[in-house]
Formats: C-alpha cells, sequence, structure tokens
C-alpha cells in the first residue's frame, strides 16, 4: 500500500471516530430547538381589590394570591420516551427561597418584596407594598390551597391596569411562577 492512501486511510478514520464520538456525546448535552418551557402559574393572582380592608375606596391595589397546587387540565408532553398527558402538580414552596417582582402594565413596578416569609418580611411604603399576610406566607412553606394577600401602596394599580406577579428563585434568579390578572374596572356608588 502506498504512503499517500495509508495517510487518506488515516485521515478518513479519523473522521469517523471523531464523528462517532460527537454524535454520542451529544446525547449527554441538552441541545434544543425548540422554545423554552413556559413559566407555569404556580402562585395565581385570584383578583385585585381597589378597596382598603375596611371596604373603602381608596385604590388600595391589593393582590389576594392562591397556590394552585395542580394543572386544571392534564397538558401534552414526552414523558418517560413517550408523549403523554400528564396532570401537573406543584409541590409547596419554601417561603424564604423565594423573592417576587410586580409588573403593571408591562413596566416592573418598584416594588421590594426580598422574601415570602410573612414574619420576615418588613412592610414599608417605601418598597411599594404596605402589608404581606394570608395562611401561604406563615411558617416556612406555601402549599397547596393556601392563600396570601399582597397589598401594595395604593394608587399602584389603578381600573384595567394588566398586573404580573413574577416567583424568582434566589438561588439562580429563575422565575418559577408567572400569574397575571387584569385590575377591575372600580365601581363608585
Amino acid at each position: 500500500m502506498s504512503p499517500v492512501i495509508a495517510t487518506l486511510l488515516l485521515v478518513f478514520l479519523t473522521v469517523l471516530i471523531a464523528a462517532i464520538l460527537l454524535i454520542l456525546c451529544s446525547g449527554m448535552t441538552n441541545i434544543s430547538l425548540s422554545s423554552p418551557e413556559p413559566v407555569p402559574e404556580i402562585l395565581d393572582i385570584q383578583s385585585i381589590h381597589h378597596e382598603n380592608h375596611l371596604g373603602q375606596l381608596t385604590l388600595a391595589s391589593r393582590l389576594y394570591v392562591v397556590h394552585k397546587g395542580r394543572e386544571p387540565e392534564p397538558v401534552f408532553q414526552m414523558q418517560n420516551g413517550r408523549f403523554s398527558y400528564v396532570i401537573k402538580e406543584y409541590g409547596p414552596i419554601i417561603l424564604s427561597d423565594y423573592r417576587a417582582e410586580i409588573y403593571v402594565n408591562g413596566v416592573k413596578k418598584n416594588v421590594f418584596i426580598s422574601t415570602l416569609q410573612g414574619s420576615d418580611f418588613i412592610p414599608t411604603s417605601h418598597y411599594g407594598v404596605k402589608l404581606l399576610g394570608g395562611t401561604g406566607v406563615r411558617g416556612t412553606e406555601w402549599s397547596s390551597g393556601q392563600w396570601a394577600w399582597i397589598d401594595l401602596k395604593d394608587q399602584m394599580i389603578s381600573e384595567g391596569d394588566v398586573v404580573t406577579l413574577e416567583i424568582i428563585r434566589k438561588s439562580d434568579g429563575k422565575v418559577v411562577s408567572r400569574s397575571t390578572e387584569t385590575a377591575p374596572e372600580i365601581v363608585r356608588s
């Protein structure tokens, strides 16, 4: 065999082995050309109130939030190498591991909620939040069915505003829950 053919054969075998290794290693990494998975709505804004706790119209900007626990409808997803319908369930949220951000009409508001832990939360209108309370923010976990209210600074939300609540994991900054609700019209009597 001539040295030229031997060299070409050696180059061909090297490229072939490199291609096989590339194919084998590509299965170990998560290369996805599809769109990222949508952010679930674990904590759901149930309602927005313009009245204070006494029922007086003050444009109170109070959000009533509930931990959904699970999706109401099954979703179509791949599981164990095949597609199936799955009902997504959400476990409790460890309160001290998360923070919240609020957007009104797509604009991030100057609202500082550095923890969902009710006992550690320091209410101050300087940070846009007056109160954080309810069964969901007591203890260490916010479990399915538990609720809370976030009482924002008065007049932060007005009728027809689109309000988004994002719950963010502190360790990596990932948004783990996103809920959007439109503020109701103000009923004047």
